[in-house]
């Protein structure tokens, strides 16, 4: 179940929704003019059968989300030679991909120090808008752990589901 947001303030900032990325695959570094790691896309209107999933709860726009391949890191990072190297995360919307209570952490880094960290417990069935404001990072990294199993061994790992990230 899609769960819609009232918009997150983006103004003077870059919504990504993530309907214009070039690829069907890994979003490719230079797209907002980042360097994303381990950031995929998906169609959810080809996979309807996991209408039940966290890839179609984050859905908050259009057709596509991002989500980290078999639950790994992801990590957004700026260009060093773009908008001084540093940029503001204001807010995305989340959910976790296949698994309850997945423990979704968030951390802003400039250069290499943590500068800002976030856990949340997101689950598959609900969305959460997840806001930060965080200013002046130059990486934002994400990643999954600690869900309890409930099903399909293949869906048991610590994939999480985002649209709509707001940056500046």
């Amino acid at each position: 179940m899609t769960t819609v947001f009232p918009s997150e303030d983006c103004s003077n900032s870059n919504l990504i929704t993530f309907e214009d990325v070039p690829t069907t695959d890994a979003i490719p570094n230079g797209y907002f003019d980042l360097i994303w790691n381990n950031a995929y896309i998906i169609d959810t209107t080809i996979y309807s059968q996991w209408s039940g999933s966290g890839f179609h709860t984050a859905l908050t726009s259009g057709k596509i989300v991002a989500y980290n391949m078999n639950g790994d890191r992801m990590s957004i990072s700026s260009r060093a030679n773009s908008s001084n190297g540093v940029f503001t995360i204001n807010s995305f919307v989340a959910a976790a991909a296949w698994n309850d209570n997945l423990y979704f952490t968030v951390i802003g880094q400039r250069l290499s120090t943590i500068l800002y960290t976030k856990t949340i417990i997101l689950q598959k069935t609900l969305s959460k808008l997840i806001v930060l404001n965080w200013t002046n990072i130059d990486q934002i990294i994400f990643y999954g752990s600690g869900r309890p199993p409930n099903g399909d061994v293949f869906n048991s790992r610590e994939i999480f589901v985002i649209d709509n990230l707001c940056l500046r």
